[in-house]
């Protein structure tokens, strides 16, 4: 229900997708099935050429009475007999070729995979768009020092441009996976009534190829009636995609709390609290996040649209209908959020510069101790700044100031040397160099994608 409201429709779908997967649409594609195959049917002499014409002049959305049609489906309890009953009256006595030797399940098998195909030009498109923007973000930010934390506590300097690179190096290999995954699933269904194409004689093959010609879908070796694997697949890859986004949305919220304040949403005319007028909420990274769940939760019931009974049934197929649309909606409307959010993304590098600093030096403790470890052994060092960094944090001492006064490190490292051990960019490791190998990666990899899109 909430695909239809105009409040919160956003959040879930983005406007291209709800057209694509409007009823109109739908129908629309069925009849564009309909027609390509009586076309396909005259020219291997199946059905009379001028039956085939008469079919594809009147296979319009516009030439039906579309709310006698729902009315007949809701009294039929059928999604294509009275569609098939108004095009037949429309053809007059060329109607009898319609839908020859099709079953429904053919036509909106079918009809769902022009859908399919139209969207997953936009979730390629989003994707690569969103990898653009982060590609850039961490070449501007590649030297840009923060804390890197795990358990969610500070741990050891990094740039804002290797977080950055993560995340695109794995939306890099979820492009691969998407665009494997939709040539796998963007496939024709045309078997009759079990699947063996009986009604077609010695033609049925033939027939096949230039049906799917006709649409721009592929051939499968065997029709797909009961084999629903793809398609799950395809819900599946678009949830682990989102899985990904979610963790980049959520890092984006994180990050912008105010004890962090490191990174802040573009605020462009938002209102952060109803009630608190100095509130910078993170929204539309918190929707995203909330959104991503929702398509998660898809995924489940994709997998049980697989467990078809016998050559096919409507239990299982009809969990397709409600979730495939919701899948590919929601799938849009997250990627393009999130790379609205990233491109408006304020860096506030002084923030991360003041949090680097928030421990007094206790950033740094793996490197004091592997340089300390030279002389006295990495365990007893280990053990020593251990030692030094809890009375820190229980007496708030500071802890240069206790490493330059320990007698066991004086002996060892002078105070200049120690100072330059507390710098953080000093110890970045290869931060640099992994955000330059990977957007450097990235930018080759788009760019041959965008060649292979266009050839």
């Amino acid at each position: 229900m909430i695909f239809g409201y105009q409040i919160f429709r956003d959040i879930v779908s983005t406007a291209e997708t709800r057209l694509i997967f409007s009823e109109e649409n739908l129908v629309q594609c069925w009849l564009d099935v309909e027609a390509a195959l009586a076309t396909a049917q005259a020219e291997l002499g199946l059905i009379p050429a001028e039956a085939a014409q008469t079919i594809c002049a009147n296979a319009q959305l516009e030439k039906l009475d579309f709310l006698r049609m729902l009315k007949e489906i809701k009294i039929a309890s059928h999604p294509l007999v009275p569609l098939v009953n108004q095009l037949d009256e429309l053809c007059g006595e060329h109607g009898h070729y319609l839908h020859w030797g099709a079953t429904t399940q053919d036509i909106l098998d079918t009809g769902a995979m022009l859908q399919l195909k139209d969207a997953s030009i936009i979730h390629q498109r989003e994707l690569v768009c969103l990898i653009k923007v982060l590609t850039e973000l961490a070449a501007r930010h590649r030297t840009t020092m923060m804390c890197g934390r795990t358990l969610g506590q500070q741990a050891m300097p990094i740039t804002f441009g290797f977080k950055v690179s993560v995340w695109i190096e794995e939306l890099l290999r979820h492009l691969d996976r998407l665009e494997q995954a939709s040539k796998n699933v963007l496939v024709g269904q045309l078997g009759g009534a079990v699947g063996t194409l009986a009604g077609y004689g010695d033609k049925a093959l033939l027939l096949q190829e230039r049906v799917f010609e006709k649409l721009g879908l592929g051939l499968t070796p065997i029709p797909w009636q009961a084999s629903r694997d793809n398609v799950t697949h395809y819900v599946a890859i678009l949830a682990i995609i989102g899985g990904t986004i979610s963790k980049i949305a959520r890092e984006v919220a994180t990050l912008q709390r105010t004890e962090i304040g490191e990174v802040e949403e573009a605020m462009d005319g938002k209102v952060g609290s109803s009630t608190m007028p100095h509130k910078r909420n993170p929204m539309t990274s918190m929707q995203v996040v909330a959104a991503c769940a929702l398509l998660r939760d898809m995924v489940p019931t994709s997998i049980d649209a697989m467990r078809h009974q016998h050559e096919r049934d409507s239990e299982s197929w009809t969990l397709e209908w409600l979730r495939v649309p919701e899948a590919c909606c929601v799938f849009a409307a997250v990627t393009n959020r999130i790379r609205l959010v990233l491109e408006g993304l304020q860096v506030k590098e002084q923030c991360m510069q003041n949090n680097l600093n928030m421990l007094g030096g206790m950033l740094q403790s793996e490197a004091l101790m592997l340089s300390i470890g030279q002389h006295i052994g990495r365990q007893e060092a280990h053990h020593l700044v251990f030692e030094l960094a809890t009375v820190a944090q229980t007496t708030g001492q500071d802890f240069r100031e206790l490493i330059f006064d320990e007698p066991t490190i004086a002996i060892h490292l002078s105070r200049a040397e120690l100072s330059e051990i507390f710098e953080p960019s000093r110890y970045l490791g290869m931060s640099v160099e992994f955000t330059d190998t990977i957007v450097q990666r990235s930018r080759d990899l788009l760019q041959h994608h965008q060649l292979s899109k266009s050839s």
